[in-house]
């Protein structure tokens, strides 16, 4: 191997090294870039975005929840120490992309669980569910994954859970335009309404699929009326609010079961009997009594029962089950009774 053989393989060693040197050193900034951005990032809490780099010029991909959050993602990545140039490839989810509500009804407790744009959505779903069962028979499960929701969509989730209600238990889940609601109710009857409602409600071009089924429950005597009547009132009892004829949320669902063993009596005459405790007038506790049975039996017709088999009557404190100088004893005095007959 000659003189200048030997001088051009250095030549081309170094330049091999040079060129292996540069390359380590892009890529050690490349990674370094990419890492920070990626950290910056993260503590902000956006988790949909992609960083790539070529150099000190990166990219940025990803489904944005909104505009905001794509301004909001190039903002930071373009603070990093280092970048040159930020392309945005970002794309903007549709309005409604993401946003999902799953809520179940079972054992009179409605849990709410999916995505919903912001605390003030999340705010209204909690009032509505808990109009229908009660504060503390709702289950939060929802987050908050910021976003643009379909204007309807507010619309579709109030009338939803409000059918919802309806059913002895069941689900609905509401997922981009498209509402499914799956479930028990009492009578076919309860179904068709629901059904009916639901189309009415829910803006178009919102669709809904149900999955509805009611049970075929056998007649029953009076006396297995009258058994099955106090096996629900045994260990529950109809609230109303203070010095009120109010019934309360929460007591919906016993109504509601009670509503069902009535349907299974078509024969027999029912007295909803209404008691108070001794606190106040007699008089005044005579008239809330019956007000309480009034409002029971009421519920009961909207819920399906025969009207001609049901009768309020109020007793005012005359009856007592227990001493009303305690509080325990004043509690189980107000209570409402069925007596088949």
């Amino acid at each position: 191997m000659t003189r200048y053989s030997l001088a051009a393989l250095g030549i081309l060693a170094l330049l091999a090294l040079t060129f292996v040197c540069a390359f380590s050193r892009r890529s050690s900034i490349q990674s370094d870039l990419v890492g920070r951005s990626t950290a910056g990032l993260a503590v902000a809490g956006i988790d949909w975005a992609d960083v790539s780099a070529s150099g000190r010029d990166l990219t940025l991909g990803g489904l944005a929840p909104n505009d905001a959050a794509r301004a909001e993602a190039l903002r930071l990545v373009r603070q990093v120490g280092g970048v040159r140039v930020v392309r945005d490839e970002l794309e903007v989810s549709p309005p409604g992309a993401g946003i999902e509500l799953i809520a179940s009804l079972a054992g009179g407790s409605l849990r709410l669980e999916g995505r919903v744009p912001d605390a003030a959505a999340r705010q209204r779903l909690m009032d509505r569910a808990a109009a229908l069962v009660g504060r503390e028979r709702v289950i939060d499960a929802l987050e908050i994954r910021p976003g643009a929701p379909d204007p309807d969509w507010a619309a579709a989730a109030d009338g939803a859970l409000a059918e919802l209600g309806a059913l002895q238990q069941g689900e609905i889940q509401l997922l981009d335009r498209r509402l499914t609601i799956r479930g028990r109710a009492e009578a076919e009857e309860v179904l068709e309404l629901v059904r009916a409602k639901l189309t009415a409600a829910l803006p178009a071009p919102y669709t809904v699929e149900t999955e509805l089924v009611y049970p075929e429950l056998e007649p029953v005597d009076a006396t297995t009326c009258q058994r099955l009547f106090d096996e629900l009132i045994r260990d529950d009892r109809v609230e109303f609010a203070s010095n009120s004829a109010a019934i309360d949320p929460g007591s919906v669902a016993l109504l509601d079961e009670i509503a069902r063993t009535a349907a299974r009596c078509p024969q027999a005459r029912v007295e909803i009997a209404g008691h108070t405790d001794a606190s106040g007038p007699a008089r005044f506790n005579l008239t809330l009594s019956q007000r309480r049975a009034e409002a029971v039996r009421q519920y009961l017709i909207e819920s399906g029962v025969a009207a001609e088999g049901l009768r309020a009557r109020g007793y005012g404190e005359s009856q007592p089950i227990a001493d009303n100088s305690t509080p325990s004893g004043r509690a189980r005095n107000r209570r409402i009774e069925f007596k088949v007959q």
